[in-house]
């Protein structure tokens, strides 16, 4: 077995292809460095821009609700209950856009200072200003799906704001900026957003041609030939497909961690980070009621188990991947499943409202790992870990199955 997982390496090392995807890796951590450095650079300048557009667009709504409100005060009792069918909650309204006209100029003016005020200072106005935009999604002031295209839906504004109170009423040294590259920063960034996602479409374009390669080149014949037991190639195509998969981001995880810590230093694993609540963390059925509950940890506690759902992720598309290919035979009809598969969960985590029971049973539905970790969909951590475990196991039982019967050589094996 052992001379067979050294074949498969070998095999892997030298393809050419496979050199330039490892190539593409290295370059895309590379990206991903430069990106949040500038990010981290470019940060208050952008801040104070986007809270200076917020300041204009509520004082503009501030101000057509003044007029109106003038323009009720003169109206008759016929025209002002016809008015008031499209404003019945007039007074609340404006004072919502007050506020946030208020905490928004309270933010530019921090940025723009220079912060002299301290970073407690901008925290307190932060939890004013996402209170008073919690307050209006529920009222209706200011649509959910507004809130959610600036990265402030409804759950993660709760979120900031639970993190927050902790640091303020623990007196813990706030960070001036989220995209400081520390050592522990670089990990936590790597599980936001869309980064997942794209780490596995190109680990799995590392692993395609494992079994399709001999088929296209015609070199299973010989490789067939030889005295192992098909069982025995599956298992060690597999065994090197999970290790060239797992050990590639692994790896270039370390080098980059190293990077970022001779940067910036390694960083404070201690610093509190927001996770699910237990009720939603360890659940085996989806619960839509549970959605934005968090509670404070340490960032460490987070970064293991948003790696470990990361690397069950991977296991699973990679095992995905394997089972397609020995099915289909076909490397572009493997990309082509594979691809559609992962732009699926893309699709579910943009239309699909946060509440729908589809995110939990979907099992590359969490490759969102920052939105599972936080609450922001309803799939509990416990139940993706199981349902991609059980999808490995069967996937790789089918498969093996497969492949042992299937008539490469002329006949039955």
């Amino acid at each position: 077995m052992s001379r067979l997982i050294r074949t498969e390496l070998y095999k892997f090392i030298k393809q050419r292809k496979n050199q330039l995807i490892l190539e593409g890796l290295a370059l895309f951590f590379i990206g991903v460095i430069v990106y949040y450095s500038y990010q981290e650079m470019n940060y208050d300048r952008a801040t104070q821009k986007s809270m200076q557009m917020e300041y204009d667009n509520a004082s503009g709504i501030q101000q057509s609700l003044s007029m109106y409100k003038a323009s009720l005060e003169k109206a008759n009792t016929e025209q002002k209950e016809r008015m008031l069918k499209s404003h019945p909650r007039i007074n609340e309204e404006f004072d919502f856009w007050d506020q946030e006209k208020i905490t928004s100029f309270q933010l530019v003016y921090y940025y723009k200072n220079h912060k002299v005020k301290g970073e407690k200072y901008r925290k307190e106005i932060e939890i004013k200003k996402y209170e008073n935009l919690l307050i209006g999604a529920k009222s209706k002031f200011i649509s959910k799906e507004n809130l959610k295209a600036k990265g402030e839906a409804p759950a993660e504004l709760q979120r900031q704001i639970t993190l927050d109170k902790y640091l303020i009423k623990h007196n813990i040294k706030i960070g001036n900026n989220p995209y400081h590259l520390t050592g522990i920063n670089f990990l936590y960034l790597m599980l936001k957003g869309y980064i997942p996602m794209i780490l596995l479409g190109l680990v799995t374009l590392l692993c395609i041609d494992i079994f399709i390669g001999e088929m296209e080149e015609g070199s299973y014949k010989l490789y067939l030939t030889q005295p192992f037991a098909r069982g025995k190639i599956f298992i060690s195509k597999i065994i090197s497909a999970g290790i060239t998969s797992v050990g590639v981001v692994t790896v270039l995880l370390f080098i980059s961690f190293c990077i970022t810590s001779i940067m910036n230093g390694v960083g404070d694993i201690h610093y509190p980070e927001t996770i699910a609540e237990n009720k939603m963390l360890y659940s085996l059925v989806t619960i839509s009621n549970s959605i934005g509950n968090v509670k404070i940890v340490s960032i460490g506690t987070y970064l293991v188990m948003g790696y470990s759902l990361f690397f069950v992720l991977l296991i699973a598309t990679v095992m995905m991947t394997m089972f397609i290919s020995v099915i289909t035979d076909s490397t572009s009809v493997t990309i082509g499943v594979i691809t559609g598969l992962i732009l699926l969960s893309f699709v579910f985590s943009s239309f699909l409202d946060e509440k729908t029971s589809l995110h939990g049973y979907y099992f590359l539905g969490y490759i969102n790992i920052y939105n599972i970790l936080n609450a922001q969909i309803n799939a509990p951590l416990l139940l993706g870990i199981l349902l991609n475990g059980i999808i490995v196991i069967l996937l790789f039982l089918i498969s093996c199955y497969t492949y042992q019967r299937k008539d490469l050589l002329g006949g039955v094996s």
